[in-house]
């Protein structure tokens, strides 16, 4: 299990102003300065819930393709994380809405942050009556935790990337859907 994750950025105004008000609707807030004493004078910060596990540091800049996503309890909460991001600069990515393709009730919202970072706010609750997503103990009921077999080629080549908005992992869970893993 991931505990924590920590990448780097240009402007740490600009970064911690953008996640205080994108984090905000989702019970995110910023909870963590590290002194600069411990860090040889590098401006860090931890974001969370309870406790710190999103943080950001202005040294060494991640490069390459970052993607967080944060689970939200409301599509009314993805629906204000995306405005409040929007709002502080961030770049649309995708607005909110149903992806069918993760889940049949999946909704998210993507947006880029000011150094590129591809931040998704994501809520999917099963129709009413029906509880909430899986637990780890119902998907061990099902068989399937610890699973480590591959979708056939063939499932990969039917779920086309381009119907996909290029993010892998969609391809993965749609390949992975139609296996009947999930």
């Amino acid at each position: 299990m991931i505990d924590h994750i920590t990448f780097g950025i240009s402007d740490f105004a600009r970064s911690t102003s953008f996640y205080d008000a994108a984090f905000a609707p989702l019970g995110v807030t910023r909870l963590f300065d590290v002194p600069p004493e411990h860090t040889g004078g590098v401006k860090v910060t931890g974001y969370g819930d309870t406790r710190p596990w999103f943080w950001i540091a202005e040294d060494d800049v991640t490069r390459g393709k970052m993607h967080v996503a944060v689970q939200a309890q409301t599509r009314a909460e993805v629906d204000a994380f995306y405005q409040a991001a929007m709002a502080a600069g961030g770049r649309d990515n995708g607005a909110p809405g149903l992806r069918e393709y993760y889940h049949p009730t999946y909704y998210g919202a993507f947006v880029l942050d000011p150094d590129g970072n591809n931040i998704e706010a994501g809520e999917s609750l099963l129709p009413e009556g029906e509880g909430h997503r899986p637990t780890p103990k119902a998907w061990e009921d099902e068989g399937l935790l610890g699973r480590r077999e591959s979708p056939s080629p063939s499932l990969w080549e039917r779920c086309s990337m381009a119907d996909l908005s290029g993010y892998a992992h969609a391809a993965a869970r749609c390949a992975w859907g139609q296996s009947g893993l999930v």
